[in-house]
């Protein structure tokens, strides 16, 4: 019995083909840094995660992560993606989150963006709060020509 690929390259070509769709309809790209306004914290808290999720646009950099910390990437097929970045331990968890200023790029679509950041902070007796971070910029570093 033959069998026919031409359902195998049609579903190919749409795979990685789509890149080119997907960046002519978005023209209008903006590339920018996430700065950061002070987060309180009190006495022995340390912001231990940093969740993002992200409409319409693309996490493209990330530059002086710090040390021991990790970060993942979900970019699935629906216009949002996910960022998680992690402490590896405690002393690597941090006491100011403007550490993390021009730490994270993205590109941004004007058409639909948003974007949702989460702190996840550790209370002095290990127990962890999740709070929203609404108090953030975004700094243009290039258009993209």
């Amino acid at each position: 019995m033959r069998r026919s690929y031409i359902p195998l390259l049609i579903v190919a070509t749409f795979i990685f083909g789509g890149k080119n769709v997907y960046s002519q309809q978005h023209q209008s790209e903006i590339v920018q840094a996430i700065y950061f306004s002070p987060l309180p914290l009190k006495q022995y808290e340390r912001i231990s995660k940093i969740e993002a999720e992200l409409s319409c646009g693309h996490f493209s950099y990330f530059f002086n992560t710090p040390e021991d910390w990790s970060l993942a990437v979900v970019r699935p097929i629906n216009l949002v993606e996910k960022l998680k970045m992690e402490a590896g331990h405690g002393g690597s968890q941090l006491l100011d989150i403007r550490a993390l200023d021009g730490v994270i790029g993205i590109k941004r679509y004007e058409n639909c963006f948003e974007l949702k950041i989460f702190a996840t902070i550790m209370t002095e007796v290990l127990d962890e709060r999740r709070v929203p971070i609404k108090d953030f910029k975004l700094t243009t570093i290039s258009p993209n020509k």
